[in-house]
């Protein structure tokens, strides 16, 4: 997978609530994995920060998110809801 496209991807996922399989009807209000909702959530404002201008972007620091994305979802599989809440995304700096 390219840069660019597991870049894109992290986008996706960061935009769309970092949904994936959860418990049926769960309402989650406490995420089960506090710590990586919060490092997820500095990885998003900081990834937005860049392409909106209002960070200077880097290939250094844009590479440096996506190897991390990559060890997070090799070490926790693909972040749910019931892991790092769904309200992740509704949630602005």
């Amino acid at each position: 997978m390219t840069l660019r496209v597991f870049v894109l991807l992290l986008a996706v996922v960061l935009a769309t609530g970092l949904t994936g399989c959860s418990k049926e009807g769960s309402q989650v209000d406490k995420p089960d994995s506090p710590a990586l909702r919060r490092e997820l959530l500095q990885m998003r404002d900081a990834d937005q920060a860049e392409r909106t201008g209002r960070a200077t972007w880097t290939e250094a620091s844009d590479r440096a998110r996506t190897e991390r994305l990559r060890e997070i979802i090799d070490e926790y599989s693909w972040p749910t809801p019931d892991m790092v809440g769904k309200d992740a995304p509704a949630r602005r700096g």
